[in-house]
């Protein structure tokens, strides 16, 4: 059974081709594979190396970021900060010992307090 993934991949190869006025050979050939490869790669039945999926974007000439839009996770995303990131960057930064865990009850303190 196709992973989702691939069958999304696959959906939005199929939709990026036909915008272009392609056909299956045509972009096959411009690819170096068959029509029954692109064929497979529209169904999700074959999944697309990161080379080919470059080649096909390049041929295509969207962003290989299409492919995955609209492609739901498991993972819970979250929303965080830039500045978040960095305090979080130079956090890791601080060797491990005493220092870097009060700075910890620090952070948590003043969380508790707001």
């Amino acid at each position: 059974m196709p992973h989702h993934v691939d069958v999304h991949i696959g959906r939005k190869l199929r939709k990026a081709r036909l915008s272009r006025g392609l056909t299956q050979t045509d972009l096959g050939n411009s690819v170096g594979v068959t029509f029954q490869q692109i064929q497979k790669y529209e169904k999700g039945g074959n999944r697309i190396g990161g080379s080919r999926l470059w080649m096909l974007s390049e041929v295509l000439k969207i962003s290989i970021d299409f492919f995955y839009e609209g492609l739901k996770s498991d993972v819970q995303k979250t929303d965080i900060s830039i500045q978040a990131l960095r305090m979080a960057n130079l956090l890791e930064e601080i060797p491990e010992g005493s220092l870097k865990n009060q700075v910890y009850q620090l952070i948590k303190t003043v969380h508790k307090g707001k």
